[in-house]
Order: C-alpha cells, then sequence, then structure tokens
C-alpha cells in the first residue's frame, strides 16, 4: 500500500508538472504574440482612421466641384450667349441652351459620383468645349490623342483643366491655338494628359497648388493613387500629366468611396 501511494503521489506531481509546464509554454506563447496582436490592432485602427479622414476629405472636395464649377460667371456668360443666339438663329440659341443643360446635369450627377469612365469625362469636355466655342468667332481646336479608354478617372478632373486653357491660356485669341487631350497605356500603368500651346506661366509664382489644382490632385491621388505633374513656360504652354498605377485603373480599391 505504502508503494502504491507513493506511486500516486509521484503520478500526481508529474502530471502536475506537465500541466503547469504547459500553461508556462502557453503563456510564453501569448506573451511572444501579445505584441504582433497589439501591433496588428493598433495598425488596423489607424487605417480605419486614416479612411475616415480621406472619406471626410473626398466628401468635401467632391461638394468643392459644384461650388467652384457651377460659378455665377460662366452662367451669366452662357445665359448671355444664349440670349445673343437666340436673336439672330433660334436653331443655334436652342442647341446652346442644350448644352448648358447637359453641363448642369453633369454637375448636378457630380455630387453622386466619384469615380466616372474616361469616355464619359471626355463627354462633358466636348459639351464645354462645344458651348464655350460658341462665345468666340472660331472653334475651339481640341485634339484628342486617345489610344487607351479603358479606365476610370474623378468627375471633373479633365474638364477644369480644358476650362484653365480656354480661360487663361490665350489660345482662343490665336489662330494656331489648340488644346490636345492624350491618354495611354504605358508601363505600370495609364498616362493622361491635357496640353495647350498658350502663353503659359512661370510656376514658381503662380504654382500648382490653386484651390482648383489642388482638388483635381487630391482626388487623382486618394481614389486612384495617381501622380499628378504640371509643367509650363512662357511662351509655349503648359501641360498637366496625370500617372495612373496599374490596378487602379478601375477604383475596384476604392468602391468603399463611392456613393
Amino acid at each position: 500500500d505504502l508503494v502504491f501511494a507513493h506511486l500516486s503521489t509521484t503520478n500526481g506531481f508529474s502530471n502536475l508538472f506537465s500541466v503547469g509546464a504547459a500553461s508556462f509554454i502557453g503563456l510564453l506563447i501569448s506573451l511572444c504574440y501579445f505584441p504582433i496582436y497589439l501591433s496588428f490592432v493598433s495598425r488596423t485602427a489607424k487605417e480605419a482612421t486614416k479612411k475616415k479622414e480621406a472619406d471626410a476629405r473626398l466628401a468635401l472636395l467632391q461638394a468643392n466641384i459644384l461650388k467652384n464649377q457651377v460659378d455665377p460667371h460662366f452662367i451669366f456668360n452662357a445665359l448671355s450667349v444664349i440670349k445673343s443666339l437666340y436673336r439672330y438663329d433660334i436653331s443655334e440659341g436652342e442647341k446652346a441652351l442644350d448644352l448648358l443643360s447637359k453641363i448642369l446635369r453633369s454637375y448636378a450627377r457630380a455630387a453622386e459620383q466619384y469615380l466616372i469612365p474616361l469616355q464619359t469625362e471626355l463627354d462633358i469636355v466636348a459639351d464645354y468645349i462645344e458651348l464655350e466655342s460658341m462665345k468666340h468667332s472660331s472653334p475651339i481646336e481640341v485634339i484628342y490623342d486617345i489610344h487607351y479608354f479603358d479606365f476610370m478617372v474623378p468627375v471633373f478632373s479633365l474638364q477644369p483643366l480644358v476650362e484653365n486653357s480656354c480661360r487663361y491660356s490665350g489660345i482662343t485669341g490665336m489662330e494656331d491655338g489648340y488644346i490636345e487631350i492624350g491618354a495611354e497605356k504605358v508601363e505600370g500603368g495609364y498616362l493622361l494628359s491635357v496640353s495647350d500651346n498658350g502663353k503659359g506661366f512661370d510656376l514658381s509664382k503662380v504654382g500648382s497648388d490653386s484651390y482648383g489644382m489642388k482638388n483635381i490632385k487630391e482626388r487623382f491621388e486618394i481614389l486612384l493613387h495617381a501622380e499628378v505633374t504640371i509643367e509650363s513656360a512662357l511662351g509655349e504652354g503648359t501641360k498637366t500629366t496625370i500617372f495612373i498605377p496599374a490596378g487602379r485603373e478601375k477604383g475596384e480599391e476604392n468602391e468603399d468611396h463611392s456613393h
């Protein structure tokens, strides 16, 4: 009996030791993984915060599209042109009125969309150019050098660039003035460009961070991780280039931003 009792006690201590050792090893493993877990939680929280901030910033940028694009100056000029056209040619006046209606509807849709197909943005540009040309004695020449269409762009991202060329580059007073819009698939992504052969400007004095340009750059960066650069020289014109990395052109990774 004493031998049996001794064996039972020994087995008890052995089992207790085994359980204790297993618990200790488990504790060590937990301690090793705890910093990793904390890092994961912290990273997840930071990503959630960044996304929330990006969403808020996008909402503000999107709201400012309407505020800055549909300005009283544009509406007043458009209505003045329409009124003048109606006096001399009713059909031209109606055409101009239809164009203005299409543009305003596009502005309204801009509040509901972040990304649109390139072709849709080009249609918006074409409507704007056609209406703007009615203000001048000759049409504004736009060259479309489009080799690839199958990608998305932020709504009203090219139209303001074209509008800047119309309003500030001086091309409307030049015999050979033009605006060129390019799109192509390149190594590592997609390349968009809007350029003119107007009077250009000194980047060091004017800068590329005007409010409208800043809005465009931020939306391209947030939605497509794109890189926007501006080149300009006095007497040589201005060119804005947008590089969209491959894998971002459809906006799949930004579906959470869509309305």
